[in-house]
């Protein structure tokens, strides 16, 4: 497995001469969420099909490519697996809150690589639960890993409120393509753990 300290080298040269465009990508995704909130639904609505538009985007990036902006729409084209994704994250997460917090912290982590699943095109055609049933299997000996990703996060997390949030539309792409080089890595051990064919 790749170390985490590795998975954000190559994050960060994935994002050589992106850096502008990535930051304003996460400004509209970020925009366009907090402004679903002023419906009562709205969230449940965008959140879904914005955070694989993103992953989608980013993934572009990842390539070598130069996405236009308008590619983290690109959820919207799969709305309905994108939402129900979110729709049964999220109700299983409160499931699991109804338990005790640690539960659902560490189902959290076990449903980490959803997006990245239904974004990814080896899977395509799978459906929402069985996106989140396979994150579950993905995950199992790697939450701690991603955990620790996220812990490398946190000084620049501290950064960005000094900075009022602002340096987090450059932080938040650089994580993101942190996870979805982690999410390459486990993945391919997956992958490998089922004979190479994705078990739903």
């Amino acid at each position: 497995m790749t170390s985490n300290l590795q998975l954000m080298r190559d994050a960060k040269a994935s994002l050589k001469g992106h850096w502008g465009a990535a930051a304003l990508a996460t400004l509209v995704y970020t925009l366009i969420v907090l402004a679903s909130g002023a419906l009562m639904v709205g969230p449940l609505l965008v959140t879904g099909p914005m955070s694989l538009g993103f992953i989608k985007y980013l993934r572009q990036v990842k390539a070598g490519q130069s996405p236009k902006l308008d590619a983290i729409f690109s959820g919207f084209e799969d709305f309905s697996r994108s939402f129900v994704a979110y729709l049964l994250m999220t109700l299983f997460l409160i499931l699991w809150m109804f338990l005790l917090y640690i539960p659902a912290i560490i189902k959290a982590f076990a449903y980490a690589m959803t997006f990245n699943i239904l974004a990814d095109p080896d899977f395509d055609g799978i459906s929402a639960r069985q996106a989140i049933r396979i994150s579950d299997r993905m995950m199992k000996g790697y939450k701690m890993k991603l955990f620790g990703l996220y812990l490398r996060y946190f000084g620049w997390a501290l950064l960005c409120g000094l900075t009022f949030g602002i340096l987090a539309f450059w932080i938040q792409p650089y994580m993101s393509l942190a996870q979805i080089n982690f999410y390459e890595d486990v993945k391919a051990d997956y992958m490998a753990r089922q004979g190479g064919q994705p078990a739903c």
